[in-house]
């Protein structure tokens, strides 16, 4: 699934478990990753990295 986002993101990966997800993509020349989780009362926890492309086999 192949998911495009109006800040240029375009996400080609992506999973989904019952309390997170976790999404990959690009946007520009950089990589981009992003895993959320439901936590209590409604919230969320989110981790984002974001790097240059050319770096991805270093990462």
């Amino acid at each position: 699934m192949k998911l495009e986002k109006d800040d240029g993101r375009k996400f080609t990966y992506e999973r989904r478990g019952a309390p997170w997800v976790r999404l990959s993509g690009v946007k520009s020349d950089r990589i981009v990753y992003i895993r959320q989780i439901a936590l209590c009362d409604h919230t969320v926890g989110s981790f984002r990295i974001e790097y240059p492309a050319d770096q991805q086999k270093a990462i």
